[in-house]
C-alpha cells in the first residue's frame, strides 16, 4: 500500500469546527494525521512522528507559533511549515512567515489551504523518502483525534531542546544581522542585533528597508533587491546607512528569496557592519589621490570627488589638494542635492556640481563646462 503523506496539525483542540484537517479532507486530500495540543506534544510528535508537513492554527496555552515554528525548524530545516490563521492573527504570521513558514492562509480562504498542502506535499518527496515512518510498535497516535500517547525518544527530544536553545543563543547574541523584507522592500522581521548595531529596533518593522540609505547607494540598492526576487539568486550590496547617533556607516547586505508561495515572496537578508574597513580603505584612497598630486609632475586639471566620504568630506579634500596645485578645478558630486548640500554648509553656494545618478554623456558635458570656464 502506498504510504500516505504525515502532516502534524497544532491546534488548541483535536477538531475545531474550521479545522485545517476538516477542510483537507472535504478538499480530497488523503493524508495521514497527527494532533498536538500542547508543547510537549508538539515535541513527540515532532520526534516519532517524524511529520512531512506541520500546519499550526493559533498559539497553545504554552506554545506561541512563533515557537512552534522554531521547535519545527530545529528539528529539521526542511520540514515545510505552514501557517492557517484568523485575521486577528496576521501580524504574527507575517513574522512567523518571514522567519521561514512557507506560507500564511488565512481561514476565511480554506480553498487555498489546500491548494498551499498540495504544493508543499509535492515538493517535499525527496524529505518523505529520506525519512521512513517509524514501526507502529514505537509510535501510537489516534488518527482522527487528539495524540493519545506516543513513546518517548528522550535521545532526540533531548538533542532537539539542546538545538533550540543553540539557536535561540546565536540569534540572541550573533553580531551580523538577520533581517527579511517582502517584494517591495517592507521589513518584516529583524534579529536582536538591529538594534546594536543600526540603533533601530523593532519600529522598523512595516517600514522600508530603504528608509535611511544613502543617497548615492539607493538606486542600485534598489535594483540588487529587485533581482534577486525576479531570479531567486544571492544577491551583495555594499553601502552606507544612516545611524541616528554615528552618522553614515558602511554595511555589506546578503540576500536571497528564501520563501514563495501563492500568497508572498519574502527575502532573507544578512548584513554586517564593514566601517571600520571601509574607511580604512577610503583613507588609503584620500591618500593616495594627495599623494599623486604631491609626486606626479604632469599637470592635473581637474579634482572630481565625492562631497561626503568616511574619513574626509570633499571640501576638506579640494582645500589639502590646492595647496599642492593652486588654481585646480573641483567639480564635488553627491546623490544628495544642491540646496540641501548648501544648507547643511558642507560646501558653499556657486560651487561646481552635479547630481548622482549621472549618464557618461552628462558627467563629460558638465567637465567640459567646468574646465571651460
Amino acid at each position: 500500500m502506498k504510504e500516505l503523506p504525515r502532516i502534524l496539525f497544532i491546534e488548541p483542540s483535536a477538531a475545531p469546527a474550521s479545522s485545517a484537517r476538516q477542510n483537507l479532507e472535504a478538499a480530497g486530500i488523503k493524508f495521514t494525521g497527527a494532533h498536538a495540543a500542547s508543547r510537549e506534544e508538539v515535541l513527540r510528535a515532532l520526534s516519532a512522528f517524524q511529520p512531512e508537513l506541520v500546519i499550526s492554527k493559533g498559539s497553545l496555552p504554552d506554545l506561541d507559533e512563533m515557537e512552534a515554528l522554531r521547535l519545527s525548524y530545529c528539528r529539521d530545516p526542511r520540514l515545510p511549515f505552514l501557517f492557517y490563521t484568523d485575521a486577528k492573527n496576521a501580524e504574527t504570521a507575517v513574522q512567523c512567515l518571514s522567519a521561514g513558514a512557507i506560507g500564511y492562509i488565512s481561514t476565511k480562504h480554506p480553498a487555498r489551504l489546500a491548494a498551499a498542502v498540495c504544493e508543499a506535499l509535492e515538493k517535499g518527496k525527496p524529505l518523505r523518502n529520506s525519512r521512513p515512518l517509524k514501526s507502529a510498535r514505537e509510535t501510537k497516535f489516534g488518527a482522527e483525534g487528539p495524540i493519545t500517547a506516543i513513546n518517548e525518544d528522550k535521545p532526540n527530544e533531548q538533542a532537539l531542546r539542546l538545538t533550540e536553545k543553540r539557536y535561540r543563543f546565536l540569534n540572541e547574541n550573533i553580531n551580523d544581522i538577520i533581517s527579511t523584507s517582502d517584494e517591495e522592500g517592507t521589513y518584516t522581521y529583524i534579529s536582536q542585533s538591529h538594534y546594536k548595531l543600526l540603533g533601530r529596533g523593532r519600529e522598523v518593522l512595516g517600514r522600508s528597508v530603504f528608509e535611511h540609505i544613502h543617497p548615492d547607494e539607493l538606486a542600485s540598492v534598489r535594483k540588487i533587491l529587485s533581482d534577486a526576487f525576479a531570479n531567486g539568486a544571492q544577491a551583495k550590496a555594499t553601502y552606507s546607512y544612516l545611524h541616528p547617533s554615528r552618522g553614515y556607516i558602511w554595511l555589506k547586505s546578503t540576500g536571497q528569496r528564501h520563501t514563495e508561495t501563492i500568497d508572498t515572496t519574502s527575502a532573507t537578508i544578512i548584513t554586517r557592519d564593514i566601517s571600520e574597513r571601509k574607511s580604512a580603505v577610503e583613507a588609503l584612497r584620500i591618500n593616495e589621490a594627495i599623494q599623486i598630486c604631491r609626486e606626479t609632475t604632469k599637470p592635473i586639471a581637474l579634482l572630481l570627488t565625492d562631497i561626503i566620504m568616511p574619513e574626509m568630506n570633499g571640501k576638506a579634500l579640494e582645500n589639502r589638494v590646492a595647496l599642492l596645485r593652486p588654481g585646480i578645478k573641483v567639480l564635488f558630486m553627491s546623490g544628495y542635492n544642491e540646496d540641501v548640500i548648501a544648507r547643511n554648509g558642507v560646501i558653499e553656494e556657486r560651487v561646481e556640481f552635479i547630481q548622482k545618478p549621472f549618464s557618461k554623456k552628462e558627467l563629460s558635458t558638465k567637465i567640459r563646462r567646468v574646465l571651460d570656464h
